[in-house]
């Protein structure tokens, strides 16, 4: 039976000291720490390492111990002493398996505490960075509700900055209709006034022309009257002769050629006076026109700075163009019209002054 246990207990720890022997999965790294190998190649430093490599010390123990006591046994005295060596053997490597467990459950509990530890500042590390960042992303979310208000403050003041902008941009449509508007209204009354300037020239120079006609029909005037006063007195003349003729004759024959002689002297008046009242008839024509021009050009003629009127059309002794061609139609002598041909000639001076007064005006 001894046989067979010694036996039994070479099997029980050679073989697995061989087999661990062989395994170069597991061993001590540099630092001292334990290590193992998994099936993928990698070294693994855990508390199964160092486990392992406390039971493959305790196995080469036991073989060392078998080893010494092969060596030392011989005849039934080494029997004898081999069974007590094994049995001493076998209750040393009960001692040393139960260190080795009680090795195993202080690694286990050793391991489990620094891992429970290890978790435990772990989890206190996270909790610390979780506090962190919850402190840190209270803070940005604070500091983006800051930035999302002053955005929104800026949206508003940019929408408020857009509507001026859009009124702005209204009003400025607004006015550049009304400039051209009124750039249009500009142009014409510039052209208008371009007619007008033109129609004034053009009626200055047909008024200069009634002057110049008027000065020489009052030349021709001055004429008619020397050869009328020359007529007058050689009809005088004549008569003086004839009525030292015609003394001895009847007084019937005298009155007949008295009547003749009044009748060819007032022949000769009418004929004079007609053809001085014509030329003066014209002449209001021609001063009626200019000064419906002049009318029309005061009321084109528009500036706030400065108010024109024309002249009232009346002489100084108060007569009109009016009533200037019914006295002039209705004289009997050239005296007469003589005289209303200076009232004329004081109302065509209103009007010409007033035409180069507009003209030099819109000049301005």
């Amino acid at each position: 039976m001894s046989t067979r246990f010694y036996i039994f207990c070479i099997l029980f720890f050679f073989l697995p000291l061989t087999l661990c022997a062989e395994d170069p999965a597991s061993g001590r790294l540099p630092d001292g720490r334990a290590f193992r190998t998994d099936g993928e190649g990698n070294q693994i430093v855990d508390y199964i390492a160092e486990l392992e490599m406390t039971v493959t010390a305790l196995k080469r123990r036991v073989q060392g111990l078998e080893d010494e006591v092969a060596r030392s046994q011989g005849g039934a005295v080494g029997g004898s002493l081999e069974e007590k060596d094994l049995l001493s053997a076998s209750e040393d490597a009960e001692n040393e398996a139960i260190e080795a467990r009680g090795t195993f459950e202080a690694i286990n509990a050793r391991e489990s505490n620094r891992g429970n530890s290890a978790c435990e500042q772990k989890l206190q590390i996270q909790k610390s960075s979780l506090a962190q960042l919850s402190e840190r992303a209270l803070s940005q979310q604070s500091s983006c509700n800051d930035q999302i208000r002053a955005l929104k403050t800026q949206m508003r003041s940019l929408e408020l900055r857009q509507q001026q902008v859009d009124l702005i941009e209204r009003n400025a449509t607004d006015q550049q209709r009304n400039f051209q508007s009124l750039a249009a209204e500009l142009q014409e009354a510039r052209t208008r006034g371009d007619s007008l300037e033109a129609q004034l020239s053009q009626k200055s120079l047909e008024l200069q022309t009634v002057q110049s006609q008027f000065g020489e029909r009052e030349r021709k005037l001055g004429e008619i009257i020397s050869t009328l006063k020359r007529e007058k007195e050689s009809l005088q003349s004549s008569l003086t002769q004839v009525k030292v003729e015609s003394r001895p004759s009847s007084s019937s024959g005298s009155l007949v050629r008295a009547r003749l002689n009044d009748d060819a002297l007032s022949a000769s008046r009418s004929k004079a006076v007609q053809s001085f009242r014509m030329p003066l008839l014209e002449e209001i024509g021609e001063v009626r026109k200019a000064a419906a021009t002049r009318d029309q050009a005061f009321r084109t003629f528009k500036r706030s700075d400065i108010r024109l009127s024309p002249q009232k059309l009346v002489s100084r002794r108060g007569l009109t163009l009016g009533r200037l061609e019914k006295l002039i139609k209705s004289a009997d002598s050239v005296e007469e019209i003589a005289l209303y041909r200076r009232d004329l000639h004081e109302i065509a001076s209103k009007v010409k002054q007033d035409l180069q007064t507009i003209k030099r005006m819109k000049q301005l």
